[in-house]
């Protein structure tokens, strides 16, 4: 049987993201990692139109490429910075000491590991989904108050321990999409977590014992990629 892709999951939205680099070449290469990984990519130049591609495009996430020493990655992310809702912001650069970097939500080499790009991306636009404080999330069966650490499932409280409260929090904050198991793992155990290989399904098995979610349509597995929160309610 063929592995489902995540851009194949049903009901899920693919991240949206701009790739603007000073060479195109390298834009159209980091959009084809992407777009393998199941993202809706765009390449494009880094420049004075950069700005009209994210509007254009409603970008979850925006890499600025810049090869060479450039003051226009750093003039784009100004710009980002000042939108009232705006993208992730993530530098392809090799330079690390550049002043530029306080700028952007994290940065990559060049020579990055297509894989780790991904990653990257994926917890990026995840951290950046997640409610602020106080706020309150309610998605199909599931409510959530943030600040509280309070949640009702159909109406009805439930307890949970802290790791159990963040690991919904961070599904709930993604309904209907796919959250990867490694974003799972750098979002709740902290990237670079060593510990149980079975860690993310043991918990993700605890909380749907507490959701009485006992035939898994709430927390749905999605076989080789990772979990999904269900928007349905009971009346749907």
């Amino acid at each position: 049987m063929q592995q489902k892709r995540p851009a194949d999951v049903p009901g899920r939205r693919p991240l949206r993201v701009l790739v603007a680099h000073d060479r195109l070449s390298a834009a159209t290469a980091v959009r084809d990692h992407l777009s393998s990984a199941g993202m809706r990519v765009r390449a494009a130049p880094l420049g004075e139109q950069t700005l009209d591609h994210v509007q254009s495009s409603d970008s979850d996430v925006v890499l600025l490429g810049a090869l060479e020493p450039d003051f226009t990655a750093g003039t784009v992310a100004r710009s980002l910075l000042s939108m009232r809702e705006r993208p992730g912001i993530v530098f392809i650069t090799r330079y690390e000491g550049a002043a530029e970097l306080c700028l952007a939500d994290d940065f990559v080499r060049p020579d990055c590991d297509p894989a780790e790009l991904v990653l990257r991306v994926e917890v990026l636009a995840a951290r950046r989904s997640l409610p602020a404080p106080g706020a309150t999330l309610e998605t199909g069966r599931v409510w959530i108050d943030c600040d509280a650490r309070q949640v009702r499932v159909d109406g009805r409280p439930v307890s949970l321990t802290l790791t159990e409260f963040e690991l919904l929090s961070l599904l709930a904050s993604n309904a209907g999409r796919v959250v990867t198991r490694s974003t799972i793992l750098d979002r709740v155990w902290c990237y670079g977590f060593d510990g149980e290989s079975n860690i993310v399904e043991t918990f993700v098995s605890a909380l749907r014992r507490k959701l009485a979610d006992t035939d898994r349509s709430l927390i749905r597995t999605v076989r080789g990629i990772g979990y999904l929160l269900a928007t349905e309610s009971l009346n749907d």
